[in-house]
């Protein structure tokens, strides 16, 4: 009985190890190819998730537990600092045998905002 009961917390214990991040589908719903920055910001403190802006690759990385989205933006015109929405990816685990084994899955597409051909002048 003691051995199962050992078995058991051990189970649970482990668990722990690896989560991901069930409401990663319903966040990534919220976007659209005309969510700024700062909207994005006030979403990701409204779920409850980390967040990091890098100002070289203008990305905002989206993470809570082991999985992540990828949020690229583009200057909206050579030398602009006015940035719009560009692509969005998502790398989403899978967590299976009680918690105790976690695949990292590959980068996929949720979202791509083409932007329109500026007129020649």
């Amino acid at each position: 009985m003691n051995k199962l009961v050992g078995v058991i917390s051990i189970s649970f214990i482990l668990s722990g190890c690896y989560s991901n991040w069930p409401q990663l589908d319903s966040f990534a719903d919220h976007i659209d190819c005309d969510t700024t920055k700062s909207q994005l910001i006030a979403l990701a403190d409204q779920h409850q998730t980390a967040y990091q802006w890098d100002d070289q690759y203008q990305v905002l990385s989206v993470n809570k537990a082991d999985d992540a989205l990828a949020i690229q933006f583009v200057a909206v015109s050579y030398g602009s600092d006015l940035i719009r929405l560009d692509t969005v990816t998502a790398v989403k685990s899978q967590i299976t045998f009680f918690g105790l084994d976690r695949t990292q899955g590959d980068p996929y597409l949720i979202l791509r905002c083409n932007m329109p051909t500026l007129p020649k002048s």
